[in-house]
Order: structure tokens, then sequence, then C-alpha cells
């Protein structure tokens, strides 16, 4: 090959890898099939860090397409060609399906439309046998008995599997600056998605897990399969309380709440267990304005201008029907210290 031959190949790749070399300094990802070819084309890259926080579920594994029957948004029920993920690993959130080996999996529609918007994925997940990191948010609605799995973003929503890739996810997942004290091994902490919270938006905030021991521990996932209910989970807090330096609180009067999500009647369909290794942490997202509230004044809780300091309780002790049996998972009452929730 002559010297002229190879001068319009480098021309070509060298911007393709002078942009890759530039996303891994800036902690992003460019698919290579988009790099490869005109580098101004080159435009959809993840941030891995801002998907490592928006995603509710972060998996390793492969994937298939095959057709099932899935149920529309429009609570119809048909055939639908499928993207099938086998789970492998969990970087953050849990999965609720188990196939018929034992083995986890997550169902997405080709056509993101039969959930979502409308539009098919501008990438669909490659079945070619490799292992890839997929970044998912939880639809949630009301026909259906789980949250549905769907790309965090209708473009770029995975990226290989490689272990640069999976240490710089692992790194990238925000977590709470402040946890509870460790019981039995575990700890409790409340990580708020944003400083405030405006009147009518979602108040989303995530609850975390973590294994502070030297041992593995088995916990139950926070809510049941059904209508999302969180039978291990509540929150409890006032407007008046002060943290004090020294780690206790002081009550300045002011307004109090407690929050849960029980059991509903015939609701006890489980979901499989979180298995925490050492330094592990089982990360699960929850909308806090949707939850049952009681106050002491019969007003809502959350209304513009309120500052609260919540704690959140995450008590295993009181197992439900389901459990009972279970000589594997952790017993025990975790508390996760007061958080500050404001609302504007």
């Amino acid at each position: 090959m002559t010297t002229s031959a190879v001068r319009p190949i480098a021309e070509t790749v060298r911007p393709a890898l002078l942009l890759t070399v530039a996303c891994m300094a800036l902690g992003l990802w460019c698919p290579a099939s988009r790099a490869q070819g005109d580098s101004a084309k080159a435009t959809k890259i993840l941030d891995i860090r801002k998907a490592a926080a928006e995603a509710e579920l972060i998996v390793i594994g492969g994937s298939s397409f095959v057709p099932i029957h899935v149920l529309m948004h429009t609570g119809e029920s048909g055939p639908v060609e499928s993207y099938r993920l086998e789970v492998q690993q969990c970087l953050k959130g849990a999965y609720q399906h188990l196939g018929r080996n034992g083995m986890p999996f997550i169902q997405i529609p080709a056509r993101i439309g039969d959930i979502n918007t409308g539009t098919r994925p501008a990438l669909p997940p490659p079945a070619n046998g490799d292992t890839y990191i997929y970044f998912l948010r939880l639809l949630r609605a009301g026909f259906a008995l789980y949250p549905r799995e769907s790309p965090l973003t209708p473009d770029v929503w995975f990226i290989p599997a490689t272990p640069e890739n999976i240490e710089a996810v692992r790194k990238a997942i925000p977590l709470p600056t402040e946890w509870g004290r460790p019981s039995d091994g575990l700890q409790l902490g409340i990580r708020t998605m944003k400083p405030s919270y405006r009147l009518g938006e979602p108040i989303d905030i995530e609850i975390c897990i973590r294994n502070v021991s030297d041992r593995s521990v088995t916990v139950p996932q926070h809510r049941l399969a059904a209508n999302d209910c969180y039978p291990f989970t509540e929150f409890s807090g006032g407007t008046g309380i002060r943290v004090l330096s020294g780690g206790g609180t002081s009550s300045e009067g002011g307004r109090y709440v407690s929050l849960s999500k029980p059991v509903g009647r015939g609701q006890i369909a489980t979901l499989p267990p979180v298995f925490l290794e050492p330094e592990g942490v089982y990360i699960e997202r929850i909308r806090l304005d949707s939850w049952q509230w009681s106050t002491v004044d019969g007003l809502p809780p959350f209304v513009p201008g309120t500052r609260w300091m919540l704690h959140a309780f995450f008590d295993t002790i009181k197992i439900p029907v389901p459990f009972v049996g279970n000589p594997h998972l952790w017993r025990g009452v975790l508390d996760s210290g007061y958080f500050e929730l404001r609302t504007e």
C-alpha cells in the first residue's frame, strides 16, 4: 500500500480518535459506530456522570430480540417485538423479574411507543453476545403490576461493559453525604435529587442501604410488586426540628408529618431480594409526594415555602406474610438520621 493510499484513511480515523480521547478525558462515552464515521456527525455521546445520577436502574448484561406479550399503555395486551436484557449484575437499583432458569431479566418493547413516547430507540441494544451497561428508568402506571423498564434516553442508553466503564459508572453513582448509624452491618441514607422542589413537580428522592460489614447480606426490596407498596419503609419529621452539632436534635414547634405506603388488601406479591456484598449499596428511587401522609393539622405537607427535617426508617422486623420463613433475610431496624427537604 502506498503512502498516498494510507493518508485518506488516516485523515478519516484521526478525528474519531481525537474525539474518543476527548470524551474519555471528560467522563463521556461516544458510540464507536458514530465516532468511526464523519466526526461532525459524532454528536451523540453519553455523559456517564449525568446518566449514573439520573438512571433509576443500571444493569450489566447481554441482550436478545424476542416477541413477547406485554401490556400496552392503552391497557390492552398483545404480542410485541421486544429486547430481552439478561441481567448479570445490578450497579444501581434492583431487578424485578426472574426467568425459569432463576436468572434475572428485563423486557423492553422495541417500539418504545408501546409504553412511552411513540418512537423507536435510535440505538437498539446489540444482540451480538457481548456484554453492555444499560441505563434505564422506570415508568409507573396505575394498571401495571410492575413499573415498566425503559431506556433512560431514546438514543444513547448503553455502553460496552469494559472494566474501565464499569469502574467509571460505579464511581459516578451519587450517594448520600450523610448516613444513619450502622445496625448489624447495614446503614441507611437518603439522597435528595435537588436542593428544593417546586409546587407540582415530583419529589423524587433515593433511599440507600449500604453494607458496611465484612459479610454478604440479603435484604428485601423496599417495595412489593403491586402498586408500589412499601411495607418496610416509613418517614417522619417536622418543620421545627433542628439537628445540633453534637448529633442530638431540638424541637421548636412547627408542623409534624408521617409518610408511608402500607400494603393494601391482597397486595402480597414479592420481588426478588437484594444480595449485598461488603461495601455494596442498594439504591431505590421513590416519589415521596405520592405517599400517604398524616399531619397533626390535617393540611398537606408539601406546600410552598416549607422546610422539613425528615428521617426514614427501614424495619424488617414487621415482615409481612410472603417473607415469613425466609431465614436468609436481614432482620432489624435502620434509621437514616435527619435530612432536609425544602419546597418552594
